[in-house]
């Protein structure tokens, strides 16, 4: 009855959600799953790897994940399986290699996953060829930003496409050009902040590959240069978080006339009760408050609470090729930031949600992605009436970023 009710619900342009699970005991009993109509998470570490370091991941067991499956289905919910790696090393292409994959695909078969998210085309090749009962996510770490690109896609077989989170959001052209034109599934990420056309993404998607896969002798490794960087610049500018890629509650219907219907809400490490919020916010359509509540920050995350925090650390302590001693201080730095409220919790900012009324309908009326900057300022006008700049911690990553590049760490 459910899935039956979230089909309704997008066939008449209403907005469905994928929301991340988290694998904590508290996940089905905290969360109201109205108008959730999928899941998605993955081990901690596998060969093929994702999206994400398994750093800051949970770890679940095989078996945790077969019952979280059984009892998302009984609920109405579908299960989505990450398989986002950008890059295997060339391993799918070897005998072990692809025998591992097949093997992946398998398990996931034998558990009832419902649908895997996949970046590379070779392996959703393998899914539609070997195992068609399984649905076909493009991940949008595969940077999709065109309509030729999601035809491409599409034509492989794609079931849905996640558009690229920095290159779609603000491309309202674009969307509306590839949901006329693609009979596939589209949805786009809302409660992200990341930097409009950021020229890491495809790079940080690879160094996140290759710090989750179990054969890897960079797993679990989360010295994140991307990350760090992202936050020393965009995070010391309260203009360059007005510009990036939000989309609040109250826009979802701009994007709904556009032809998106499904919505994916991040992400996979944070608390039951900040997920809990977020999707109450985007069902009910509004929020009152600060937009950064709703939006990944530190402390919303599983592992920043004191005894996961400790291990995290601990296990990047155990990492043979780096210098201990010295990594010891960059911990200390890490522990600082978590001391830090005003960054902790809110990311250095206090962005009235209400006071960005009208603000995408302006971006999309401005057509700002075909146009330039130069003269407008209307986000500049929008940092003054809706940011508190509350000061933060990008000195720190700054400083961690020029370690890394002096070599000081290793």
């Amino acid at each position: 009855m459910k899935r039956f009710f979230v089909s309704f619900m997008e066939v008449t342009g209403m907005s469905v959600f994928t929301l991340p699970l988290n694998w904590q005991e508290d996940y089905f009993e905290k969360i109201n799953f109205d108008g959730v109509a999928e899941v998605y998470g993955k081990l901690r570490e596998d060969f093929m790897g994702g999206g994400k370091s398994s750093m800051a991941q949970a770890q679940p067991s095989k078996k945790l994940v077969r019952e979280t499956i059984a009892t998302a289905h009984r609920k109405g919910i579908e299960v989505n399986y990450l398989l986002n790696t950008t890059c295997i090393g060339n391993l799918e292409f070897t005998a072990r290699g692809y025998r591992q994959v097949r093997k992946t695909f398998d398990w996931l078969s034998s558990i009832g996953v419902d649908t895997v998210t996949v970046a590379l085309p070779f392996i959703l090749q393998i899914a539609k060829r070997h195992y068609p009962h399984i649905k076909v996510n493009i991940s949008t770490q595969a940077d999709v930003d065109s309509l030729e690109k999601a035809k491409y896609w599409e034509e492989l077989g794609a079931d849905m496409i996640t558009l690229s989170h920095v290159g779609m959001n603000r491309n309202f052209a674009e969307i509306k050009r590839i949901t006329d034109h693609c009979k596939c599934g589209t949805q786009l990420i809302a409660n992200m902040f990341c930097k409009r056309g950021c020229p890491y993404v495809t790079l940080h998607g690879n160094f996140n590959a290759h710090a989750y896969q179990s054969w890897a002798k960079t797993n679990r490794y989360n010295i994140d240069y991307y990350f760090m960087s992202c936050v020393a610049h965009s995070f010391s500018d309260p203009l360059s978080v007005i510009k990036s890629n939000w989309i609040r509650p109250e826009d979802l219907t701009l994007y709904e006339q556009l032809g998106i219907k499904r919505f994916k809400l991040a992400e996979r490490g944070l608390k039951s009760d900040a997920l809990a919020a977020m999707i109450e916010a985007y069902r009910s359509g509004s929020y009152d408050g600060n937009l950064i509540d709703i939006i990944p920050s530190m402390s919303k995350y599983v592992f920043a609470e004191k005894r996961y925090f400790r291990r995290t650390m601990q296990e990047l302590m155990r990492i043979s090729f780096i210098n201990v001693f010295r990594l010891s201080k960059l911990i200390k730095k890490l522990e600082e930031i978590k001391q830090n409220e005003s960054y902790y919790i809110n990311s250095g900012f206090y962005i009235d949600n209400k006071k960005l009324d009208g603000a995408v309908q302006f971006f999309m009326d401005k057509h700002c992605m075909q146009t330039s900057c130069d003269g407008c300022g209307f986000c500049e006008n929008l940092v003054k009436t809706a940011v508190t700049d509350l000061g933060g911690s990008p000195s720190v990553f700054k400083g961690i970023i020029n370690d890394l590049v002096e070599g000081y760490y290793f």
